[in-house]
């Protein structure tokens, strides 16, 4: 048990190193970047901006903030739970892992929306239908992390022992 509880601890740090370094991420566009400036990247493949997002995603219910701001707190609270109980088992590495980015991109999210009463987007995939959707690096780590505990809990049978 005392191997599995200090694997546990690893995927707990790494939540928080993924969350802290989106969170710099976040500082430096808020400092060097003017509120939807662009600048292009990869041929135009990938757009830098900033974005305010008071809403869920494409800024929906941004009219609700404090019913975004619960619904986030809930979310991130049953992540959180679920992430340290999978963190500190036996389960399989897809699991702890996606568990891991869930966690940090849930907790980077709902930080925003407590310290500055707004999600900070930053960069756009030019191509195809994602050109409508700004993103942070939190939301892909929870896109993925979803994708990799959905994929983990379905085929992967492994454990951590």
């Amino acid at each position: 048990m005392k191997n599995v509880e200090g694997k546990g601890m690893y995927y707990l740090l790494g939540a928080l190193a993924l969350f802290f370094g989106e969170e710099q991420i976040k500082e430096w566009v808020e400092k060097k970047l003017t509120l939807n400036q662009e600048r292009s990247f990869c041929r135009n493949r990938l757009i830098l901006t900033k974005h305010h997002n008071y809403g869920f995603v494409h800024n929906r219910q941004s009219h609700r903030r404090n019913r975004v701001l619960g619904v986030s707190i809930i979310g991130l609270f049953l992540v959180a739970g679920n992430a340290l109980a999978v963190f500190f088992s036996e389960l399989g590495y897809g699991l702890k892992a996606g568990m891991m980015l869930l966690l940090a991109g849930g907790l980077s999210n709902v930080y925003d929306r407590i310290k500055r009463k707004y999600v900070v987007d930053y960069f756009i995939i030019n191509k195809g239908n994602l050109k409508s959707t700004i993103f942070n690096l939190a939301d892909i780590m929870l896109l993925f992390g979803m994708a990799i505990c959905f994929a983990g809990s379905l085929f992967f049978k492994e454990t951590t022992k």
